[in-house]
């Protein structure tokens, strides 16, 4: 069984192939709310393993410099004390397999002229800041881009096939999970609210969890949160 970074660089090359001379760009999911946890794009996490929202996710298989590349929010004092840890320029660049990792802000000169009479397989995200700034160069630039493509036929397709480490957690996934409803069951007697039920079974899936953590892994087309390992 590969590494979870082995595995995405291989999904990135499958999709690189099919690809021909388009760009494919991702923007990560928005933050719903101040208080709601914050749930990944399943596609763009499928292609990146970065679980930060504000990130932008470009495959172009006609850059020298690598077809890979990731825009990432910089990690400063301002941004943790709203947000939390933010991974930063240089812990993504180490733990995600990407060509290169820059700073969201040079999104916009790293486009250029890039998108000039190419097609780009692109979806707008509402929200986000670089896809707003995506949206504004496909305009400028008078590229072509759709948002129903083979490019996003070929990813669905992809995401249908389980690989065996896709299989791995999954089964982690479920026998974490019924644990923590045996959890709940149990605590029947002693918890009468629902929040005390919520703290329950997370705490059951913290502890059962071979990485200590409930962060959801995203292997099919999922669409509501799951409990499932921390993994890629």
């Amino acid at each position: 069984m590969q590494s979870p970074f082995a595995e995405i660089r291989q999904r990135q090359h499958r999709l690189l192939d099919s690809l021909g001379a388009d760009l494919l760009i991702l923007p990560a999911a928005v933050p719903q709310s101040a208080i709601s946890r914050f749930r990944q794009d399943s596609d763009f996490l499928y292609l990146s393993g970065f679980p930060e929202h504000g990130a932008v996710l470009v495959l172009d298989p006609t850059e020298d410099a690598g077809a890979v590349h990731l825009f990432v929010r910089e990690s400063t004092e301002q941004e943790q004390v709203w947000d939390g840890f933010t991974m930063g320029v240089d812990k993504a660049a180490a733990l995600c397999p990407a060509d290169r990792v820059r700073p969201i802000t040079e999104l916009e000169a790293f486009l250029g002229h890039r998108l000039t009479g190419r097609r780009l397989h692109y979806r707008a995200v509402p929200n986000h800041p670089g896809s707003a700034l995506v949206d504004r160069q496909v305009h400028c630039q008078g590229a072509r881009a759709l948002d129903s493509s083979e490019v996003f036929d070929a990813l669905v397709a992809m995401r249908m096939i389980k690989s065996p480490l896709e299989i791995a957690h999954m089964r982690e996934a479920i026998q974490i999970t019924g644990e923590a409803h045996h959890a709940c069951m149990r605590a029947g007697m002693r918890h009468r609210k629902e929040i005390q039920f919520e703290a329950e079974f997370e705490y059951a899936c913290h502890s059962n969890s071979s990485t200590g953590s409930s962060v959801r892994f995203q292997t099919s087309d999922e669409r509501a949160p799951s409990t499932t390992p921390n993994s890629w």
